[in-house]
């Protein structure tokens, strides 16, 4: 039997238990699994009150960057001349968007990205704001990705 056949013969409502044994029962996916319990150990971690502080400074700084680039095409080219490529806009669609996101920000160094903070006026990146970055990517890396 071919599919054709099984489809012409499936009734529209999968009433009969025959419909039931076409239709296979519904899995649920390990990765959209483990990402949610890494979503659940992050949320958990800003309870700590110095990660919070650190987390919301620097991924502020870093939210600030991919908003004005995504907004304005004129800085999105400023952006493209100095560092010769364009941000990622993380999705919640995508596996391991943010990582990527934020790793490409980590990857320019501190030096290139102020020059983007300074050419889109935006807040400074520091040392620390860096430091952060970085071991948000070790953690991130090894709970979901």
């Amino acid at each position: 039997m071919n599919i054709t056949d099984l489809l012409d013969d499936m009734p529209l409502c999968p009433e009969s238990e025959e419909a039931e044994e076409i239709i296979p029962p519904h899995k649920r996916c390990g990765n959209h699994s483990l990402n949610l319990v890494a979503s659940c150990d992050a949320s958990k971690a800003r309870e700590d009150k110095s990660y919070q502080r650190s987390y919301d400074r620097a991924m502020g700084k870093v939210q600030a960057l991919w908003n004005s680039v995504s907004r304005s095409p004129k800085l999105n080219y400023a952006i493209y001349s100095i560092i010769g490529k364009t941000f990622i806009q993380p999705t919640y669609t995508r596996w391991c968007s943010e990582y990527y996101a934020v790793q490409r920000i980590a990857d320019m160094g501190l030096d290139r990205v102020v020059g983007c903070q300074t050419a889109t006026q935006l807040s400074k990146m520091t040392e620390a704001d860096m430091k952060f970055l970085a071991s948000y990517l070790r953690q991130y890396y090894e709970t979901s990705c």
